[in-house]
């Protein structure tokens, strides 16, 4: 008797979960976590928080196990922002949720992926970002909770340059 109803056909598209997050305090500045020169991604960029979805685990469980790893807050309130497909040129791709965690608590703690540091928009995208945040942030910063979810597709072009396009289905005329 078949236990599990699912079935895996390899010849279909498939996605590899990740979660991105930007808690944000009270003041509105954002923590992003500069990768230790030694990450295997983005070595010395700066970034939000996150990482893979684990087996038997929630995309929202993930969220709140990687903001605590990384940072040792919790957040109160998580807000499911948007998601992003990332085309890979392969048979698979990644798929990217990202949440905004409000309402934190706890005390900051160094993290072994890379340097912690609270973020205006304006002086975050001074830094050095992973290059999609340059786009990212400021689409954050002003949706509104009518606004979200949106959902975005990342690829690169022949020139090896960053293709985004975002959607915000429906929300966007309501």
């Amino acid at each position: 008797m078949q236990t599990n109803k699912q079935i895996l056909l390899p010849e279909k598209y498939t996605v590899i979960p990740r979660v991105l997050i930007f808690p944000v305090n009270t003041e509105g500045q954002y923590l992003l976590l500069q990768g230790s020169p030694s990450k295997k991604i983005w070595p010395d960029l700066w970034n939000g928080l996150g990482g893979h979805v684990e087996r038997n685990e929630s995309v929202l469980q993930t969220a709140r196990r990687e903001l605590q790893e990384e940072s040792g807050l919790e957040a109160q309130t998580f807000i499911f922002a948007g998601q992003i497909q990332i085309e890979t040129e392969t048979n698979t791709g990644i798929a990217v949720f990202v949440f905004l965690a409000r309402g934190l608590s706890g005390e900051l703690k160094p993290s072994e992926e890379g340097e912690l540091a609270w973020k205006t928009l304006d002086d975050a995208l001074e830094l050095p970002l992973v290059e999609d945040l340059y786009t990212l942030l400021p689409l954050l910063s002003n949706l509104d909770a009518r606004s979200f979810p949106f959902w975005g597709v990342y690829r690169y072009d022949q020139a090896n340059q960053l293709v985004i396009d975002f959607d915000f289905g429906a929300s966007a005329s309501a």
